[in-house]
């Protein structure tokens, strides 16, 4: 997930984005995510929220649940033009 490399690149409120709407558009389509990137995504959501703090968390996370497909997408772009050496 693109959120990874913007968590990994200091990219938080992106990252944050990224996640709550990955998680809403998923929920509305009824999809689910592997064990592995539920444990990375979990692992994420916990970072962020410690270096950005319980309330600003909360409110990146709301906005990031009314972001629509498209403006998620997006921002994903933006998100993802991570430099290399953070990619690799």
């Amino acid at each position: 997930m693109v959120a990874f490399f913007a968590v990994a690149s200091g990219q938080h409120m992106h990252a944050v984005w990224l996640l709550a709407a990955s998680e809403a558009h998923a929920r509305q389509i009824g999809q689910s995510l592997s064990r592995l990137d539920e444990q990375r995504k979990s692992a994420a959501i916990a970072s962020l929220q410690s270096t950005l703090g319980a309330n600003a968390f909360e409110i990146e996370w709301t906005a990031g649940l009314k972001l629509e497909l498209d403006d998620a997408f997006a921002l994903a772009q933006l998100a993802g033009d991570v430099p290399i050496e953070l990619a690799s």
